[in-house]
């Protein structure tokens, strides 16, 4: 294959994830009881002299942490189905993993985490209150190897119909953790969310407890 060639097939496939991944909650997924889930200020920081992150000596395999949140989610993979959209879990307490960005356990790429903010007849999801974190706060990931620490570094919010950043489905480049869950206004009739809150994470030094 030439480097043209893939060069097409790379930016190709790019553009097929942001057009897929553009509405990670589903519009026919009904919303609990929230008509509005607030939006968080859009902030970033600098990633450089991120502080060493506690983690667990028995951090479990395939879960997430938010330890601010008291929040521990099993990590399931999240493919793109036959209908074009994200296959994330069902079950609020249950995040999906985009198999076609960074690995759980790789060193590069952006590892993308999505969840629902809420469901009907199952509350607020495991992701539903991301949009209160705060620059500095602790993440842990785990896949089937080591314990991976994190620091958020920025959050901000996207409308829906403007899609999101096609970075975020990278599977190369620099290290980054993604978040994302649903947010805003609801659309009563569509029972969807009109914007998706993203919570941005760089690796941090791990002191293992």
């Amino acid at each position: 294959m030439t480097e043209r060639r893939r060069a097409i097939l790379l930016a190709s496939a790019a553009l097929a994830a942001f057009a897929v991944l553009s509405y990670l909650c589903f519009p026919w997924h009904r919303s609990a009881t929230a008509e509005v889930v607030p939006l968080p200020k859009t902030v970033t920081s600098s990633a450089r002299h991120l502080a060493p992150v506690v983690v667990p000596a028995r951090f479990p395999r395939d879960t997430v942490s938010l330890p601010g949140q008291s929040v521990t989610a099993p990590i399931d993979p999240a493919r793109v189905g036959a209908d074009d959209y994200l296959q994330i879990p069902g079950d609020v307490q249950r995040v999906g993993h985009y198999v076609g960005g960074g690995g759980l356990d790789g060193t590069v790429g952006d590892l993308l985490l999505t969840g629902h903010v809420n469901y009907a007849g199952q509350g607020t999801g495991a992701f539903g209150r991301i949009g209160r974190l705060h620059v500095g706060d602790a993440v842990i990931t785990r896949g089937s190897g080591r314990t991976q620490a994190w620091r958020v570094t920025g959050l901000t919010s996207y409308l829906k119909s403007d899609g999101l950043p096609a970075s975020i489905f990278r599977p190369g480049g620099p290290r980054v953790l993604t978040l994302v869950t649903c947010g805003g206004t609801l659309d009563t009739k569509a029972h969807s969310y009109l914007s998706n809150i993203v919570v941005t994470a760089k690796p941090a030094p791990v002191i293992a407890r």
